[in-house]
């Protein structure tokens, strides 16, 4: 039967926060007749199974293993799959307030038909001690979105997005843009990223918009491996990689093509003046020391990715 609204979770190896995650979306305000939950278990190897079988009774409830490992397969095959009219993504580490559904009903019903998509607040649920050196430009790598206290529309050339741990799609929005693209997202231990940011920017040229709506609200788990600089500086050359793929995708999409030497210089020259940023604020023991650090990084994960464009073409 068609409902409303699917939920798609996709995990991979996190039985131990899926449990927590589908027990929020149990005791949703929204009725369950009118949504249904999709769990997309891709390649799982740890007790995953055990954590789905205390929700396999629910009506509403269907299981979906996907064994091409990476998020972004993952997510095309939970939508795919869905009966609903809207296809809500919950990570598999978050927690949905018990009103989300309820939110996200609601604002596509007072949305614009031009409206593809909504999303909302991502809530941090700290396990380990914020570190000093974590400044508020960096909380957005760690998944913590707040935009506004008040609704925003985005449209094309905003410079606010949609996180993918609290996001919703009409379905008939996937349909046209084919979903996410499986080069970006997370796959194994590289941290890809920017899927749903490639797929929102698709749909806001083609003249849909996004609404960011603070009430629609998740908490995610920002994990304890996650607060130490070494995976900050991962996090942010995975980044360069992923802008790079994006913006390459945008272009390529526009019938025009994608020119990697001019790329790579402006590239190294922005990594330079990084460089210097960086070592100013060493010399001077200024707070922003670990940020500019970080995003040196992020310039040398940009410079990999056009480099390795560049070989491929020639």
């Amino acid at each position: 039967m068609n409902k409303e609204i699917s939920v798609v979770i996709c995990t991979h190896n996190q039985a131990g926060y899926l449990n927590k995650s589908l027990d929020s979306l149990v005791s949703q305000t929204l009725p369950q007749e009118r949504f249904e939950v999709i769990v997309v278990d891709n390649a799982s190897r740890d007790h995953t199974k055990d954590v789905l079988l205390n929700f396999a009774a629910l009506q509403n409830f269907r299981c979906i293993h996907e064994p091409i490992l990476g998020l972004s397969v993952a997510r095309n095959t939970g939508w795919k799959n869905a009966r609903g009219d809207y296809v809500a993504f919950l990570d598999s580490d978050a927690v949905a307030s018990p009103e989300w559904l309820e939110r996200i009903s609601g604002r596509f019903a007072s949305a614009r038909p031009e409206t593809a998509a909504v999303g909302g607040r991502i809530v941090p649920i700290w396990q380990g001690r914020r570190p000093e050196w974590l400044s508020k430009d960096l909380e957005t790598y760690l998944g913590i979105i707040d935009w506004s206290d008040k609704p925003l529309i985005i449209d094309d050339g905003s410079p606010y997005y949609l996180a993918g741990s609290n996001l919703a799609f009409r379905k008939n929005a996937l349909e046209k843009t084919n979903g996410f693209c499986p080069s970006l997202g997370r796959l194994g231990k590289r941290l890809l990223s920017n899927e749903e940011i490639l797929l929102q920017r698709q749909l806001t040229q083609m003249n849909m918009s996004l609404v960011y709506d603070p009430g629609i609200c998740v908490h995610h788990h920002v994990k304890s491996h996650c607060l130490h600089k070494k995976w900050f500086y991962q996090r942010l050359f995975w980044q360069g990689i992923s802008d790079v793929i994006v913006e390459r995708q945008l272009v390529l999409m526009r019938g025009n093509a994608w020119h990697s030497l001019p790329q790579l210089r402006r590239n190294f020259s922005l990594m330079f003046s990084e460089t210097i940023k960086h070592f100013k604020e060493v010399l001077k023991r200024a707070d922003g020391r670990f940020a500019s650090r970080s995003r040196i990084f992020y310039w040398i994960g940009r410079i990999v990715c056009n480099s390795r464009i560049l070989i491929d073409w020639t």
